[in-house]
């Protein structure tokens, strides 16, 4: 339900949406059990004294990877402050995603299972609030310090991961029209510049009068006219 639409909207009731939303709690289930055996062991490692490894010194595909990571952590929790839990659902589902790529990026072992580890924990912790039976399961099995209930909530750590740029989807009224690339760290403001000098923007709010913009962190621009 949480996934199929905003929780202020109505719904309409579809077995396929069950099913898909089952289909993904059971994919995290699978994940975390095939790779039960080296996250406890990682963190027993750390419970004993042991450090992740340095994430500034990774190499290019994993900052890249690092860099997605908290790109969309950093949209899961704007939705969560919104209450966009439909959204959220996504972008858990974004998350799970990015973790069988772990893998292919790293020719460390000992990197490989820290990024594993990060991971896993970062996605239990945001499928907590609307998944709490399986990821207070998990939390347990996999060994994690505590309660998830009581482990804090993921910060971000994107500083060592920036791009120069991003690009971000603008929207007209709701409706997409275009993308801009605005610096990564424009404030409002430069990036709202940005949108309305667009060429296609501009020919598309011409004679009208714009009422507000709203703007979405690293995602999206919307120009609402009148």
């Amino acid at each position: 339900m949480m996934f199929a639409a905003p929780p202020d909207q109505s719904l309409e009731w579809s077995d396929s949406g069950v099913e898909g939303s089952h289909r993904f709690l059971k994919r995290v289930w699978t994940f975390a059990y095939e790779h039960r055996d080296r996250l406890n062991q990682e963190n027993n490692r750390i419970k004993s004294g042991g450090t992740l490894p340095d994430f500034e010194n990774a190499n290019s595909k994993q900052k890249e990877w690092l860099r997605q990571f908290y790109q969309t952590v950093d949209q899961v929790k704007f939705d969560y402050e919104r209450t966009q839990l439909n959204t959220v659902v996504s972008g858990c589902m974004k998350l799970f995603n990015l973790l069988p790529l772990v893998p292919n990026i790293n020719d460390n072992e000992q990197m490989s299972i820290s990024m594993l580890l990060k991971g896993v924990s970062v996605l239990l912790r945001l499928l907590s609030p609307i998944a709490p039976h399986l990821t207070h399961q998990l939390w347990l099995d996999l060994n994690f310090k505590g309660d998830i209930i009581y482990a804090a909530w993921p910060k971000n750590n994107m500083t060592s991961f920036q791009v120069d740029e991003i690009e971000l989807v603008v929207q007209i009224n709701g409706k997409l029209r275009t993308k801009v690339t605005v610096p990564h760290d424009a404030d409002t403001k430069t990036i709202e510049d940005i949108a309305k000098n667009n060429e296609k923007v501009r020919a598309s709010i011409v004679d009208k009068e714009i009422k507000k913009i709203i703007t979405v962190p690293g995602r999206l621009i919307n120009i609402v006219t009148g």
